[in-house]
């Protein structure tokens, strides 16, 4: 007996072999049903798929021997990895390699042997495909061309065993990728939505601080006036009849008309036309010769008789009478301006205490878009009130059902931005309206410093800002852009450099409430 060589690739090829995990495994119906047919088609009571290892010959599948396994160097199918085709022993007695075997000699008796070679894509002999009979037996050639058909067909099973094992493994892998995906992505969506929340409160902290500053000019008004009141009323009324006593009859009625007409009047100039009125005014004065005329012209603006002085010359000409008249107009200017300033905290206060229920509200309420609009303005109101042009166009809109707080933050963002494109300078024109499909579309146009268009489409982005680090966090028009898909709206832009960006926004009337 003689044992077969090493193949010259033994290390390679049993690295290839260990590859496939075959080793040791069940028996499987695939590998079953080629060695029946192998055995079938050969006319042969033994066919084996066997897997030549280190020190042993494993048996994939069988018919016809009962034994799983043998040792290496009892095994024919050592000697078929060696050939390239069919490896054929006609009678194994008359073979000196083989006569003495003790797989000859006793059980299973191998007389005929027929082995293809299991042959790797890339060239590795890991076993065969062989047939075994208790005689002499030759193989026609069809009988070895079905042989090999059916070793490819083994080797075939060999590699989708493979294929389904690299597949299995990705498939653990991306599901091990895959559940870290959903971990990190149930982070980062619970970091979006404390930034989104962060954002809000950062937009209502600054809103909160512009209402700080309105409040602050009514209030102030309300002291100052309150202030002159109680000072005039103090000072002046109790010597009033003593001041006009040296009055002639016609300069008293002349004065108690002037005061009338002063306490009809309300100066509305602004701060440039009240200097060129006080300037004209005292050009005036002077050329008709009375004394002090920039002091009485200053005066006369302050009451707003600029119109009309030539009646009350000769209460003017009295400088002592024009002092009181002044100061006793003085009360009714006071009481005027507290009146305004009540009237514009009770509607600063109203707007906030609308602000925060519409921003706090999880339930969907019927609001109008326009009043919405003239809220966020309001709350900007010292932003805008001394370089900025606003310009409503509304449309008589019919109400919507709407998430109110969603909405006055989309509008809040937008209009902000265009603030700040502007760099509080300019002009803000707000657009209502009807579209053919009966929704409502808001427009809001600034004319800053425009969006290039390699951008436009980024800006609606999360995190994408065209801001210095730490001037915004890139989710104001993300957060406009989800809630208006929320509403089964639409928001887009358009914009040119250098003229300025309009913002669309395009809502459905809700009649009722949508879950």
């Amino acid at each position: 007996m003689k044992p077969a060589t090493l193949p010259t690739n033994e290390t390679e090829r049993l690295h290839k072999l260990f590859g496939y995990n075959v080793l040791d495994t069940p028996s499987e119906a695939d590998y079953d049903e080629i060695v029946q047919l192998a055995s079938q088609i050969c006319g042969t009571p033994i066919s084996l798929v066997s897997i030549v290892d280190k020190e042993r010959q494993w048996f994939k599948a069988k018919v016809g021997l009962a034994a799983p396994e043998t040792h290496r160097d009892l095994a024919f199918c050592a000697h078929a990895i060696l050939q390239a085709d069919v490896f054929e022993i006609k009678d194994s007695r008359t073979d000196e390699r083989f006569f003495d075997n003790p797989l000859v000699t006793g059980e299973p008796h191998v007389i005929f042997y027929a082995g293809v070679p299991l042959t790797t894509p890339d060239g590795y002999n890991l076993g065969t495909l062989c047939v075994i009979d208790n005689k002499p037996k030759e193989l026609t050639n069809e009988q070895r061309f079905a042989l090999k058909v059916l070793a490819k067909q083994v080797i075939s099973q060999l590699e989708l065993r493979l294929q389904l094992a690299k597949l299995s493994k990705s498939y653990e892998e991306l599901a091990e990728k895959n559940h870290k995906l959903e971990v990190t992505l149930h982070n980062l969506t619970t970091t979006q939505t404390q930034l989104v929340q962060s954002e809000k409160m950062a937009s209502l902290g600054q809103l909160s601080a512009n209402i700080a500053h309105e409040l602050n000019t009514p209030l102030g008004a309300i002291q100052s006036s309150a202030n002159a009141v109680s000072n005039i009323s103090k000072e002046n009324l109790p010597t009033m009849h003593e001041e006009l006593r040296h009055a002639t009859p016609e300069q008293q009625q002349l004065f108690q008309l002037l005061m009338k007409k002063a306490l009809e009047q309300t100066n509305d100039l602004s701060a440039k036309e009240e200097r060129a009125a006080k300037k004209e005014l005292s050009k005036e004065l002077d050329n008709l010769g009375i004394t002090d005329a920039k002091d009485a012209a200053e005066v006369l603006v302050a009451m707003g008789l600029q119109g009309n002085y030539k009646d009350y010359l000769p209460i003017i000409q009295d400088k002592k009478m024009l002092d009181l008249a002044f100061r006793l107009s003085e009360i009714n200017r006071s009481a005027t301006n507290i009146d305004r300033a009540v009237s514009k905290t009770n509607r600063i206060v109203y707007t906030l205490k609308n602000f925060a229920t519409q921003t706090g509200e999880e339930n969907m309420t019927k609001v109008g878009i326009n009043e919405i609009l003239d809220t966020v303005l309001l709350l900007h109101e010292h932003q805008i009130k001394n370089h900025v042009e606003i310009i409503r166009n509304y449309y008589d809109l019919l109400p919507t059902y709407c998430f109110a707080g969603d909405i006055l933050q989309v509008f809040n963002n937008i209009i902000l931005n265009a603030l700040q494109a502007m760099n509080y300078k300019g002009v803000l024109t707000i657009n209502t309206n009807m579209n053919n499909d009966n929704k409502i579309v808001v427009s809001i146009q600034d004319n800053g410093v425009g969006i290039p268009d390699e951008i436009k489409d980024k800006v609606f982005e999360p995190f994408f800002t065209t801001k210095k680090a730490g001037e915004g966090s890139g989710l104001g028009l993300d957060i406009v852009s989800k809630a208006i898909e929320k509403h089964y709206g639409r928001v887009w832009l358009a914009s040119t450099v250098g003229k300025g960006t309009t913002f669309f926004v395009e809502l459905p009337i809700l009649q009722e409430v949508y879950n």
